[in-house]
């Protein structure tokens, strides 16, 4: 995931706002709009964070919730405040922004690839990529961990390369075409590709298709994610290697 950039500037404004339409001062709208601060820092810097969707909504109620048990304590930088009022405010607009941000996501993710790849498409197809890889990794993490049995080793086998779609991300960014694009994405291919195989082919565990498995005790679409990332990594390939 790319950084969001205007995550900070939806902030300043909100607080510019703020200022120019209350007789606040400046650094009282800032410390009592610091919940969304904190909100909007981790949703710029959500590309180096897994599962930040599960940060953003925890963050959302529990600042909202601490801030109200500081005024309550009446510390009194806030008891002047109309901090109920102001908190439920930012409450609204963080589950919003949330809300917003899940929809723009699902439509990348279940956005069928483009049957042919163009200089146009590449990056979109590459967006796809990057989320659908993500997905299938957090339902890894989800459905080996630890409790149910799994383990670390096996998390990293079964894992697409976390380094590999964080270089993605770089290019879907920088919207840049070189030779190591190819190397990353035939890496991404070799890796979701050997998910269709069994635990037992893998790493000696059940004759079950590890994509199957994730699909059962998951996600029901994480098969056809698995499906979309190799097409499209082998649409793409067919595309650079021309």
């Amino acid at each position: 995931m790319n950084k969001n950039y205007f995550a900070l500037p939806l902030y300043l404004i909100i607080v510019f706002t703020l200022f120019l339409f209350t007789q606040a001062s400046l650094h009282l709208i800032i410390i009592g709009t610091l919940p969304l601060l904190i909100f909007f820092l981790v949703i710029h810097n959500m590309h180096l964070i897994d599962d930040s969707k599960q940060l953003l909504v925890g963050i959302s109620v529990a600042l909202p919730l601490l801030f109200l048990g500081i005024w309550l304590a009446n510390v009194p930088l806030l008891k002047n405040m109309e901090m109920p009022l102001l908190l439920s405010l930012q409450f609204l607009l963080m589950l919003f922004v949330i809300g917003a941000m899940t929809l723009v996501s699902n439509f990348h993710k279940w956005r069928k690839p483009s049957q042919t790849i163009t200089k146009k498409t590449l990056f979109t197809n590459i967006k796809s990529l990057i989320d659908k890889s993500k997905e299938i990794n957090y339902a890894i993490g989800r459905v080996y961990s630890d409790k149910h049995g799994g383990s670390e080793e096996v998390r990293d086998f079964l894992h697409i390369p976390r380094e590999e779609y964080h270089l993605l991300e770089k290019y879907y960014t920088g919207k840049k075409i070189d030779d190591d694009l190819l190397l990353i994405i035939k890496a991404i291919h070799l890796e979701a590709a050997k998910l269709v195989k069994t635990e037992k082919d893998l790493f000696g565990g059940r004759k079950v298709s590890v994509i199957n498995f994730l699909q059962e005790k998951d996600k029901k679409y994480l098969k056809r994610y698995q499906k979309d990332i190799v097409e499209i990594c082998v649409k793409i390939e067919r595309y650079l290697e021309n």
